[in-house]
């Protein structure tokens, strides 16, 4: 990948090679291309089918149906990040970016220096799918926009997690590069900006051990085990300084700090998650007891509502009812200091939109019995 010497206001000399509102075009074309390869691994004579796979990238796309044309873009089609924005991936996705890219780092978005969790998931996607022989294929052997996106989103995923070990990480979360105190020649390069080869080159002068590289700041001294060369972190990190490249962590909290209210949303999950973070968010600012007595002061009650048709799991929501309740919902918008009656309308029409689903599904199905 080809560097790009801009910058973004916000970070130090590393090289930005793409902004944000760049890579959210790169993440829904990113989405389209898992949605499609669905639709070979699923493809069947059956609009209803292809309607629901479609239905995955939201409410929009679920009018969508077949395959959709190879080359076709997301812009093509009239999807917009706006309409993918609440999947987990994608949200992973702008997080690694913020990381990686900016130095920005989220606590709100959870543990990131974990190799379990989903941004180690989210990581192997990215990767298998840039080697996917169904990508060169559908991508006409890497020259359309599915390819680069693919790659870029694998790029995010491997800076993302070189920054995290250069900052001092137990685990990690991408693949297997997890040498605790240690970076490799990859994440050296991703870091600097740089690609391996000049690195590699740079390693070449400076001789492991020797006095006159141990005590010159501008040279990269190497540990080896015989196979692998790796760069201590305090190391790596003078140099990087050294080189204007070192992008230091600044922590800021914005799930849940946004007006979440003035998009619609595909499923009462997806409104309820909103809420959740919306309420985490106010409990990192005010306080835990603070919060809980002021939405206590509304009425609401959580309730347990059972995960699937598990007969022991559940799980605490709003539930169905009180989302529909119009006064409760406007107490409650007020105390998460959001426009409170666009929020009572919000939480209704998500519900009322999630059962129109449902009965025209059921509609569907007994059409299709006695047909």
């Amino acid at each position: 990948m080809t560097i790009d010497p801009r910058t973004d206001a916000n970070t130090t000399g590393f090289p930005v090679q793409f902004t944000k509102d760049e890579f959210k075009e790169d993440v829904t074309e990113l989405m389209l291309l898992f949605v499609q390869q669905a639709q070979f691994t699923f493809m069947a004579d059956s609009t209803d089918q292809s309607k629901a796979i479609w239905g995955l990238l939201g409410s929009k796309a679920s009018e969508f149906i077949g395959l959709g044309d190879a080359g076709e873009t997301h812009s093509d089609l009239g999807l917009e990040y706006s309409d993918i924005e609440g999947l987990s991936m994608v949200q992973t996705l702008m997080s690694l970016y913020d990381y990686g890219v900016l130095g920005i780092l989220d606590p709100s978005n959870g543990k990131l220096d974990y190799f379990d969790g989903y941004e180690n998931q989210v990581s192997r996607l990215c990767y298998d799918i840039n080697r996917s022989a169904f990508l060169q294929e559908w991508a006409n052997g890497g020259l359309w926009p599915q390819a680069k996106a693919a790659e870029r989103s694998l790029y995010v995923c491997e800076l993302a997690n070189a920054r995290l070990m250069l900052e001092g990480s137990n685990e990690g979360f991408f693949l297997d590069e997890r040498e605790e105190g240690f970076l490799s020649v990859r994440q050296l390069a991703l870091l600097s900006g740089m690609t391996e080869p000049s690195i590699r080159t740079l390693l070449s002068r400076s001789r492991k051990g020797s006095a006159a590289a141990a005590s010159n700041e501008s040279c990269l001294v190497t540990v080896t085990d015989g196979k692998n060369v790796s760069i201590a972190i305090e190391v790596a990190k003078t140099w990087l300084r050294g080189k204007g490249r070192y992008a230091p962590i600044t922590y800021k909290q914005s799930t849940g700090s946004n007006d979440f209210t003035a998009r619609k949303f595909f499923s009462r999950n997806e409104f309820e998650r909103e809420v959740a973070a919306r309420t985490q968010f106010l409990i990192e600012r005010d306080g835990a007891d603070a919060v809980t007595s002021r939405i206590e002061s509304t009425g609401l009650v959580y309730v347990q509502e059972s995960i699937g048709d598990h007969p022991t799991l559940s799980v605490t929501k709003i539930g169905e009812a009180q989302l529909l309740d119009s006064n409760l919902m406007q107490r409650l918008g007020a105390i998460l200091e959001l426009p409170a009656n666009r929020f009572a309308l919000r939480a209704a029409e998500t519900v009322t939109q999630e059962k129109l689903r449902s009965i025209d599904a059921q509609i569907k199905k007994l059409s299709s019995l006695t047909a």
